[in-house]
Formats: C-alpha cells, sequence, structure tokens
C-alpha cells in the first residue's frame, strides 16, 4: 500500500510523528527498523513499502504535499494555515476543511487595501511543510521573508511549550484572540528575533534595499529561497536555515519579478507582470535569457505535458488563458485559445492545468480545468458567498483538488479536481492575495519529489545518552537518503527540540542528543526525471556505549584471561593489547560477554591491555588499563 500521509496526528495545530514505545520496564539500547511492522510504527509521507521489508519513495505521479494550504491576508499583513480534509461536522454538514492557525507577518497595523503597508502575498512551501512568506511592502520599506515551521518551534522564553496559534475555540476559523501578537518592543520599527512571539515563526529578515517591492519568492532543489524585487528587477539568494543572504543582488534586466518556479535542474522561471519570461540558472546565478510572449503574465507554474517539462504563465491579455513555454526549443505556444483570461494557475502530475479567471468588468468568475493539450475538460463557476470581481490563486491540494482565492469576498472556494464540483468556501483573513506554490505541490512534484519516514522509540530511561544511527540503502543516480534526530524526555519536550543537521551514516554523535525520546526523520528526495527511487533497508538506533569499568588481567604461562563487568545494552566488546612502553594499543578480538583469553602472548613480556563496549557499531571510550607479566612456567 502506498502512503500518501498517514497516521496523521494533529494537535493544536501540530503534527506528532507515529510513536514506538517500550512495553516493559527497563532500559533498551538500540531499535532496529526493518519490517513492514517496523517500519508501521512511524509517519510515512510520500513513501511507501509495497515491496515487503524495505522503504523507498512513491512514484511520480503519486507524490503529493501535505494536507495543508497556507494562504497570505494582504490587508491584515497575516499568514493563514488551512487544513484541507474535507470533513463532517456535527451537524452533519460536509465542509471543505477549516483554518487551523494564523501568523502575523509584520506589527498589528489594522486593516487597509492589499496594495498598501507590508501587504503579505507570494508564498511558497518546501519539502519538509515549512512555509516562506514574503512581505512584499507597499510602504517604501525592504521587502521581507518570514519562515514559519510546519512542526516545532523555538522556544524563545524559554517556558518549556512552543507558543504558537491555534484554534482553541475548535470553530475552524482563527479569531482575533488566537493570533500571537507581534509587538515593536523596542521601537525600531522592525520586528527582532527577541519580538516573534509566536514560537513557530523561525525568522524575519529584509531583503534588499528600500522601496524594492518584493513580489517574487519561489525554493530551489537545494533548498535556498529566492526572492525577486520587481522594483529593482533583481533577485537575492537566502539561506534556508536562517535567512541570510547567500548571493545577490542578481539583475535580470528587461524582467519585472513577479512570480517564479524553480525546476529540478536549478532553473529560475520567473513572470513579469508584462510580457516576458526570465531563465535564470540558480547553479551559476546568472541570466540564461528572457523570453518575449507578447502579451502580459500574472500566475505561473511548472508541468509535464506528456512530451517534458513545460512553463506554464497565466495570461491577462490575449485570446488564451495560459501560454506554454517549451525550455528546450525557446518557443511559446496558446494552446486554449477560447477568449478566457486568468490570473492564477497551477498543474497536476497528468500535465492538466487549473486557472482561476478574474479580469475586472468581465462576467466569468471560477475555476477551469484543461488538459495538455488545451481541451477544456471542466468549468466551474463561482460558488455562493465568492462572487466578486479579483479571484487570485487556483492552487492544487493533496487530494488533488484545487482551491481559489476569492480576493474580494475574503474567502477560498474549493472545486474537486476531477470534475469541478463546487465543496464549499472558508473564510480567510482580509485581502487574501495568495497564487503562488501554497501547498507545497509544485516543489514536490517538479523541483525536488520529497517524502519522509518519522518514528519515535522509547529508550525506557530518562537522559539516555544517543550516538548512532546505522542504515542500509539504494541511492540510485540523481536520489538520496537523509538523516536527522532529536530527543527529550517526554513528547511534549520532543515538539520544542528542532532537529540534528543530517547524520552520518554510523558515525557517532554522543553528547549532542539525550532523552528517553528520540525521533528519527529520514527523507528520500529524487530529481524530476528520474524513474528509480531511493530505497531504505533498514535502520538502526542506539544509545552511546557505556565504558567499560573493573578491566582485570590474569595471566598464565601463555595466555593471559581478561574479565570484566558487562555494560548494559552492549552488543559485543573490542579488545584492545599493546606492550608495556608501546606506542598505540592493536585491536587483537572480540567477544560477546564480559570475557576474553588471549592465547597470543610471549612468556616473560609485560603486556596492557582495554576494552570497548559497541553498541549499533559504535564503541565506547577505553576501559581502565590492565597491566600484565607473563610468567615462564615453572
Amino acid at each position: 500500500m502506498r502512503h500518501l500521509v498517514s497516521n496523521w496526528l494533529i494537535k493544536c495545530g501540530c503534527i506528532l510523528a507515529g510513536t514506538a514505545f517500550s512495553s516493559g520496564v527497563g532500559f533498551a539500547q538500540s531499535k532496529t527498523y526493518t519490517t513492514n511492522a517496523d517500519f508501521d510504527l512511524g509517519t510515512l509521507f510520500n513513501v511507501n513499502h509495497d515491496t515487503p521489508d524495505q522503504l523507498e519513495l512513491n512514484p511520480a505521479a503519486d507524490i503529493v504535499p501535505q494536507p495543508f494550504l497556507w494562504i497570505a491576508n494582504a490587508g491584515e499583513d497575516t499568514e493563514s494555515k488551512f487544513d484541507t480534509t474535507q470533513f463532517t461536522d456535527s451537524g452533519g454538514v460536509s465542509r471543505p476543511g477549516k483554518e487551523i492557525a494564523r501568523y502575523r507577518t509584520w506589527f498589528n497595523g489594522g486593516t487597509h487595501s492589499p496594495f498598501a503597508g507590508p501587504a503579505p502575498s507570494r508564498t511558497a512551501v518546501d519539502g519538509e511543510g515549512n512555509v516562506y512568506v514574503a512581505n512584499r511592502h507597499f510602504d517604501g520599506r525592504s521587502a521581507s521573508v518570514m519562515k514559519i515551521l510546519f512542526t516545532g518551534g523555538i522556544d524563545r522564553n524559554n517556558n518549556g511549550v512552543i507558543d504558537t496559534s491555534t484554534d482553541l475555540n475548535n470553530n475552524g476559523v482563527i479569531d482575533p484572540a488566537e493570533i500571537i501578537p507581534l509587538v515593536d518592543l523596542n521601537g525600531n520599527g522592525f520586528p527582532d528575533q527577541a519580538e516573534l512571539a509566536d514560537e513557530r515563526v523561525a525568522w524575519l529578515v529584509r531583503v534588499g534595499p528600500t522601496g524594492g517591492l518584493g513580489r517574487s519568492l519561489s525554493i530551489g532543489p537545494d533548498g535556498s529561497i529566492w526572492v525577486g524585487l520587481f522594483n529593482n528587477r533583481q533577485y537575492y539568494k537566502l539561506d534556508p536555515a536562517n535567512g541570510s543572504i547567500l548571493a545577490g543582488p542578481i539583475s535580470v534586466g528587461g524582467n519585472t519579478p513577479y512570480g517564479s518556479v524553480v525546476d529540478g535542474t536549478g532553473r529560475l522561471w520567473g513572470a513579469s507582470l508584462s510580457n516576458n519570461l526570465l531563465e535564470l540558472d540558480t547553479t551559476n546565478n546568472t541570466v540564461v535569457g528572457v523570453y518575449n510572449h507578447g502579451r502580459q503574465d500574472y500566475g505561473i507554474a511548472l508541468g509535464n505535458d506528456g512530451t517534458g517539462l513545460r512553463v506554464y504563465q497565466a495570461m491577462v491579455s490575449g485570446s488564451s488563458p495560459f501560454a506554454k513555454f517549451d525550455p528546450v526549443l525557446k518557443t511559446f505556444t496558446f494552446p486554449a485559445a477560447i477568449g478566457l483570461n486568468s490570473l492564477g494557475i497551477s498543474t497536476d502530475p497528468s500535465g492538466n492545468v487549473y486557472v482561476s479567471s478574474s479580469i475586472p468588468g468581465g462576467s466569468y468568475r471560477g475555476c477551469t480545468k484543461f488538459s495538455p493539450t488545451g481541451a477544456v475538460i471542466w468549468s466551474s463557476g463561482p460558488q455562493a458567498g465568492a462572487t466578486a470581481g479579483n479571484q487570485r490563486g487556483a492552487i492544487l491540494d493533496a487530494n488533488s483538488d484545487v482551491w481559489v482565492v476569492n480576493l474580494d469576498n475574503n474567502r477560498i472556494s474549493k472545486y474537486r479536481g476531477t470534475d469541478g464540483f463546487p465543496l464549499g468556501t472558508l473564510p480567510t483573513g482580509i485581502s487574501p492575495y495568495t497564487y503562488s506554490d501554497a501547498s507545497g505541490q509544485q516543489f514536490l512534484g517538479l523541483t525536488t519529489q520529497t517524502g519522509n519516514w518519522s518514528v519515535v522509540f522509547d529508550s525506557g530511561r530518562a537522559g539516555a545518552a544517543w550516538g548512532s544511527v546505522n542504515w542500509n540503502g539504494l541511492e540510485p543516480t540523481g536520489t538520496g537518503i537523509a538523516i536527522q534526530v532529536r530527543a527529550a524526555d517526554s513528547q511534549a519536550d520532543l515538539q520544542v527540540q528542532n532537529f540534528s543537521s543530517n547524520l552520518e551514516n554510523g558515525v557517532s554523535f554522543c553528547g549532542s542528543q539525550t532523552g528517553r525520546l528520540i525521533e528519527i526523520k529520514a527523507t528520500f528526495t529524487r530529481e524530476p526525471g528520474v524513474l528509480d527511487p531511493p530505497v531504505l533497508y533498514d535502520l538502526s538506533v542506539g544509545t552511546c556505549p557505556l565504558t567499560v569499568s573493573g578491566l582485570v588481567a590474569r595471566a598464565k604461562p601463555g595466555k593471559v584471561n581478561l574479565v570484566w563487568p558487562a555494560t548494559a545494552g552492549s552488543s559485543s566488546y573490542r579488545i584492545f593489547r599493546k606492550l608495556s612502553g608501546g606506542s598505540a594499543f592493536a585491536q587483537i578480538g572480540t567477544s560477546l560477554t564480559g570475557v576474553y583469553v588471549d592465547n597470543t602472548v610471549i612468556n616473560s613480556q609485560t603486556y596492557q591491555y582495554t576494552v570497548q563496549s559497541v553498541v549499533n557499531q559504535i564503541a565506547s571510550p577505553d576501559s581502565n588499563i590492565a597491566t600484565v607479566t607473563i610468567p615462564n612456567p615453572r
């Protein structure tokens, strides 16, 4: 069975990993995961064990985003997080989803036009579910970018919990009291790190000079963040870990950045709100070309029409709702000449194209789905409460349903992806303005295909010192497996911790992770176009091995008997020896117990011995040294 999203446990807007707790009393120092039953102790996302007793990344057609949608509310400077799962409420009414959190992207300045003040708009979601949102800043300030974590957080006030926005009254809407305030405590006019009171917010940074107008945001295959400034015609590259500038400004000639996507080869494709398309090579930060389509564009998306990767641009002028660009031939086509214009655009894994349509003064509002050749598959009109003129995004969710952002109605509308059946609307904040990759569907499917498996193991002992993860797998060219961990003494504390950097296979990390519980996360990646998946056959985690104490050596002619107290959880022991006065110990054998006999000694020589315990292939520090002189026979 392929796992798209399984074992989701949603609590206070947080996703908690599946757990595997010890059932008995004691101290378990290691655990190996290798069977279907082992892997099912955790959470599988875009990975499967269709081949028994191994995990592998789903096929490209089965790579989906997590079931959340991120919408920027430009008229109140907030970002809303929606659970897109269809559900039936207590009254028996089918609901398209619900809002589960809302974050301030700037100081609370009340409500205003979506073209005034900070006015957040563009969003981008990475392979881990973290979201980046750009404040455009019509107020003359520098553009700014905020990172909001999918899970975990930064316990800035050290109260042992992550203080974050959540739907406390469970009414499916975030009320004003459920938003964590963002206050300018020091009066310097910029939200400093210490002022980010919602602890799910990782950072907020300025990008570029004042007045730049941040209108483009996307994520590269390496996870780097790309921000485009409309007024300055420049792009910047940010570090996703802390928002620091890695490159830029990169001038892009006649292109005015108005949205972007990055493909699996690292080519950034940029819209312009004008008549052209940008191609920027993010591997060397150079402009490859600016291509003229002769019309006015708006939204942008990647897709595969069955013959290869294509770039799609929503068109607000001309006779076709979208243009299709061939990156090899460098040519545009307009396959759907039906006299309909559009603003938002998305594609699905089959190459179908979805557009939202709203030209001020026009008569059509709703969503249309086209085949890769431009034929209309379905067209669905506006839903109740969402009939006003200005629409923005057409965004696919984890179920391949499509959401249309209704700017003037402060709502988002959901349509069934297969036939356009209207599934309902949800209220947002003031002036929702998102039309970029607000679910992560484009990034996960067309930039870096991503999935993960995570599991929590209970050692049964508080303060356990973890030291190693070993795994066996297969990583074909263009794929990868990365392992991270975090540890704590309770499930609540675990959610406060950040994951480690990527571990090296079998390399000790003793001293950096302690706690009764350890969460292991395996992230699987594959470049678009690569067919073979990365495969994980097994994974073992272990605590730091305990140092042996009390090693004793007893000599007889021609041999030495070594004994030592067994250490809890050790799988084996390594025995080392050197001549007294020698420069270095050399390993002479191994033992599964606290006993070893050395029959390779020479009478009348003096030897020194030390022992290491081993857990999960990681060795402890050396034991005490035992010195002994071999007697001659009598």
